[in-house]
């Protein structure tokens, strides 16, 4: 039941079963720690997450692979690098997996020159590399615009340890190109790579014509998207500001009807908080069940505040919102 509920995105129901198992006095096992970890990286749930660690070091279960692999990603995944690390090193032994994980984790919270630490700390284990390990490479060659570097490890996949390029290493790759402003390079690379150019290479290299001031590139890139999902509205934004930027203001309005005409807006995005031990996820214009109650009592304070002639400009500011 646990993994089913992660399978299908409901990770908070996977710690309501938990917790309602350890009200029930039922004893967990390695495999739905595991499950728990995951939905706790799912949700971010950090809190619950350091429970479920806390659980495992009370049973003594073993630091293996699959256990181990499971709390330095939920930590990752929580934002606290500072004890994936921890966790990564007392590991006592560490598969391709786990490497790929805390490597995986560095290039994500940006610390990018840790990324070919660990690439290096994990060769000097006699561990080879594969896919997943040079996504990270390269992402991180990316971020951080070492062109030169990035395309040694581009050609070494092939070359050195026989892994054929998928369309996230040439995905990487785009990216990579288009950031260092070499944008004949990188659709040179779109048209020639072996697989279809997709939305994710088109809209990078649309992101860096915007950086560049490259109009004519750009516009390639937006009739290109809009071949591909018409009702995208990122990229109308994308196009719309590289002509604003240009001082092509009749071209960026231009865009700008269109997207209105197809009646396109960008989806607001989700966030999650955790209190306590509970998640919860929100988005702009949500209002909490209790969001009337909850104003009562915070203008409330406020009357109790000014009465001892304190004026809490915060909570005057949150009343009349």
């Amino acid at each position: 039941m646990a993994a089913g509920c992660n399978q299908h995105g409901r990770g908070e129901e996977t710690i309501q079963m938990f917790q309602q198992m350890q009200q029930e006095g039922i004893q967990p096992d390695r495999i739905l720690f595991i499950s728990v970890l995951q939905a706790c990286s799912a949700v971010l749930g950090l809190n619950q997450g350091k429970v479920i660690h806390t659980n495992i070091l009370d049973q003594g279960l073993e630091l293996d692979n699959m256990v181990g692999s499971a709390i330095v990603e939920m930590y990752l995944k929580c934002g606290s690098f500072q004890f994936a690390q921890r966790i990564f090193a007392e590991m006592p032994r560490k598969s391709l997996v786990v490497w790929n994980i805390m490597i995986a984790g560095c290039a994500q919270h940006g610390v990018h020159s840790m990324v070919m630490d660990f690439f290096d700390d994990m060769l000097a284990e006699n561990l080879s590399p594969d896919a997943a390990t040079f996504v990270s490479l390269l992402s991180a060659c990316s971020h951080t615009g070492n062109l030169e570097v990035g395309c040694w490890h581009f050609e070494s996949m092939v070359t050195k340890y026989g892994i054929f390029p998928t369309l996230d290493h040439y995905m990487c790759m785009v990216d990579l190109l288009g950031r260092a402003g070499s944008m004949n390079d990188a659709l040179d690379l779109l048209h020639t790579m072996p697989f279809t150019p997709c939305q994710v290479g088109w809209r990078s290299l649309l992101t860096h014509c915007r950086t560049w001031g490259e109009v004519s590139f750009a516009r390639s890139c937006f009739d290109n998207l809009l071949l591909l999902d018409p009702d995208e509205p990122t990229c109308y934004a994308l196009m719309s500001e590289v002509y604003a930027n240009a001082g092509m203001w009749d071209k960026s309005l231009e865009i700008e009807e269109m997207r209105k005409a197809a009646a396109l807006w960008k989806l607001p995005g989700e966030a999650l908080i955790e209190v306590g031990e509970k998640v919860y996820s929100f988005t702009v214009g949500d209002k909490h069940e209790s969001y009337y109650e909850l104003s009562r009592k915070l203008k409330a304070l406020g009357d109790r505040l000014r009465n001892i002639d304190h004026v809490p400009f915060a909570v005057e500011r949150e009343c009349s919102i």
